[in-house]
């Protein structure tokens, strides 16, 4: 069943509209509220997604979502039981392929298969806590941590490498809630308390923007970062804009 574009918000609002004029020069919103009455899994929604068959997914506290335009089904963990989601902390939902989403949670990323409903545990980052994932235009994957940095993942070598505070090529931070990739195939690291950080994946060069930076950001905590149509980078902070 397809779908129109889901507007993201803490709570779960759906909303249709329609044009009370010809031309559309008016306009009337309703707003439709889904909770946990009607099947969600938790009323704080972390994430969003939609897959090739139009279902909507919302990541949440207490498990995965699905919603099929009637019901709601649920995917949480369930102790002793193979092929479930390990934590039902959901921070992120990645769209890895048509069949497969990542999901990143507090204590790793379960690889979740859309057609046989199971979930596998990607050991590589086994109980680590998951804030963002994307996918940079040559293919390789970039999880943000909440304590050990980022990490870039090669598919086709299955090549993991780590940047962090301590590692060869350092980071400002290790908790990093939002990662991007601009225009210019640069990848931009939204710390939190240390500003932005800007790497470069061909050079591995560094370039580090603070508060106290010429650039002035208006503060060190990033909590989101969003490329828009033109390629400019719009940066939601904490208590700064």
């Amino acid at each position: 069943m397809k779908f129109k574009k889901l507007s993201r918000a803490i709570a779960l609002l759906l909303f249709f509209s329609f044009f009370l004029t010809e031309n559309g020069s008016a306009q009337k919103i309703f707003f439709r509220h889904y909770t946990v009455s009607d099947g969600l899994c938790a009323n704080t929604i972390w994430d969003i997604e939609q897959d090739d068959q139009g279902y909507m997914w919302f990541g949440t506290k207490y498990g995965l979502s699905r919603f099929d335009g009637y019901d709601f089904k649920s995917f949480q963990y369930q102790k002793g039981i193979p092929g479930t989601i390990g934590n039902n902390f959901i921070r992120k939902i990645f769209k890895y392929d048509s069949k497969i989403f990542w999901i990143g949670t507090d204590e790793g990323i379960y690889v979740f298969n859309l057609e046989t409903e199971k979930f596998t545990l990607f050991k590589p980052l086994k109980n680590f806590f998951i804030n963002d994932i994307m996918r940079s235009k040559d293919g390789k994957i970039w999880i943000a941590t909440k304590e050990k940095g980022i990490y870039c993942y090669a598919p086709k070598t299955q090549g993991l490498l780590n940047f962090s505070t301590s590692s060869a090529v350092r980071i400002s931070s290790n908790e990093v809630p939002k990662i991007l990739q601009d225009n210019t195939g640069d990848i931009w690291l939204g710390t939190y308390g240390k500003g932005i950080d800007v790497l470069n994946p061909r050079t591995l060069q560094v370039r580090h923007y603070t508060t106290s930076s010429t650039s002035k950001l208006s503060s060190n905590v990033i909590l989101d970062l969003y490329k828009d149509a033109n390629g400019d980078i719009w940066i939601g902070t904490m208590a700064g804009g």
